[in-house]
């Protein structure tokens, strides 16, 4: 629907890449979004476990720090939020130790994709930026 604003309100599961071609690893997270900040936790499947999140939405556009309750380095995420909602793709980085890929559907669908390749999820980054590049001019922006 034209105008709409997509939200990232609610739980979200989703993958982690590393970019050497690794598995994927899983998360649950829970955003809550606003005027534009969003606070909310993620439980990663490994032993990191959860971590706290702090950031910025502005539609399509999300960035976020994710921060250990066990003290361990800093992660920060950004992404698009695509698909009216559903989906959001990004990156990750930490410092200039590690970075990766990552790609989350909302908890609330019927059904959650197969985990992606990291080739298709590449792909899917491209597109999804190229979309944000080339949107058409809304009265207010003419």
């Amino acid at each position: 629907m034209a105008g709409s604003k997509n939200s990232i309100n609610g739980s979200w599961l989703g993958n982690y890449y590393y970019d050497a071609g690794s598995q994927p690893f899983g998360f649950e997270a829970v955003f809550v979004e606003h005027n534009g900040s969003i606070e909310g936790s993620i439980l990663d499947d490994g032993q990191l476990g959860e971590a706290k999140v702090f950031g910025k939405f502005a539609d399509p556009m999300l960035k976020f720090t994710k921060k250990y309750n066990s003290g361990v380095s800093t992660v920060s995420y950004e992404g698009i939020v695509t698909d009216e909602g559903k989906k959001i793709a990004g990156t990750w980085t930490i410092g200039n130790m590690a970075k990766g890929k990552w790609t989350a559907w909302r908890q609330d669908e019927e059904e959650i994709p197969d985990l992606q390749t990291e080739d298709e999820l590449d792909e899917t980054l491209v597109l999804e930026r190229e979309k944000v590049m080339v949107r058409p001019m809304t009265q207010k922006q003419k």
